[in-house]
């Protein structure tokens, strides 16, 4: 595969993860259970809002695998926060001066607009990143990582201070039972048949009731079908559409029943191969002519000559 390829596949991973993570459930699941930041027990979690992005034009759109969400806080203080979300399928070195130049085209943004605080200040923006790559991330988080100065220099109270935080999915260390990206996340690196079904159930259960949770569930089957089935090593049977999560559930529970299936008809065959090379080795010590061992045996030519080396060595 050329990097030209492997670009193309992390552009259509990141817009797979922008349409799931363009559900608010999913933003409130996130930032709870995700986010380890002081601020997010203020967050008002029933007022988050879904900006559009196409309305932001010139430079602040020139990807379309951003995400903002207006955050307001329960207390009244902060009358607008922004949450960008970076999707990231390999490490980007210079992601603290990415996020960093989004958050001062924003702002300039926003004074344009005339979106500014009651006090007319700058609302605060929070930098998130979602990586979901195999390599670990060794970025600096932090832009002062990315500057080459002396640590005691003077200098440094003339440079820009800007950080973002990282969420590494396949490297979480506490688990959330009640958590759907947690259980998500999951999904995306389980190659495990029973686990995977397991792990949709807990989903079915967790939004069950929630007031998105039919739109929810059919996102999540969207992802599922399109991210996950083409990655799979087994067949999956398709013959119907997948609309929600439980069409995952029984396409999955269809599925285990066909590799259990065939998983048994391979042992029972590999059994009987077996058992005829037994038989035409014992022959063979016997020096029973070769063609008789073909006939009796059922093995190929091919396998009775190995059967011939092996005895040999």
């Amino acid at each position: 595969m050329t990097d030209n390829d492997n670009d193309k596949l992390h552009q259509e991973n990141d817009r797979r993860y922008q349409a799931l993570f363009r559900n608010v459930e999913l933003i409130q699941d996130l930032l709870i259970h995700c986010v380890e930041e002081p601020w997010v027990e203020q967050v008002d979690m029933s007022a988050i809002e879904l900006l559009d992005t196409k309305a932001l034009t010139g430079k602040l759109a020139r990807r379309d695998a951003d995400i903002i969400y207006k955050l307001p806080f329960k207390d009244g203080t902060l009358s607008y926060l922004a949450l960008f979300l970076e999707f990231q399928s390999q490490p980007d070195r210079f992601m603290a001066l990415r996020i960093s130049t989004y958050k001062h085209l924003f702002w300039e943004k926003l004074v344009a607009m005339k979106q500014l605080t009651a006090n007319k200040k700058l609302p605060p923006v929070f930098g998130l990143v979602l990586y979901n790559g195999l390599t670990k991330w060794n970025s600096p988080k932090q832009l002062r990582g990315l500057i080459e100065l002396p640590k005691e220099s003077p200098l440094w109270s003339q440079q820009p201070q800007a950080q973002y935080q990282l969420i590494d999915e396949k490297r979480i260390n506490d688990y959330h039972q009640d958590s759907i990206t947690h259980h998500l996340f999951q999904m995306e690196f389980s190659d495990d048949r029973d686990r995977l079904k397991e792990l949709v159930e807990h989903i079915r259960r967790l939004i069950a009731g929630t007031p998105g949770h039919k739109r929810l569930s059919e996102k999540i089957a969207q992802w599922f079908s399109a991210a996950m089935f083409k990655n799979m090593q087994y067949e999956l049977p398709l013959e119907r559409a997948i609309n929600d999560l439980e069409g995952v559930s029984q396409m999955l529970s269809d599925a285990l029943e066909k590799w259990t299936r065939e998983s048994k008809q391979e042992g029972f065959e590999e059994g009987i191969d077996q058992r005829s090379k037994e038989i035409a080795l014992k022959m063979l010590k016997e020096g029973v002519d070769d063609a008789f061992i073909l006939k009796i045996s059922e093995i190929t030519a091919e396998q009775l000559q190995e059967l011939k080396n092996s005895l040999k060595s």
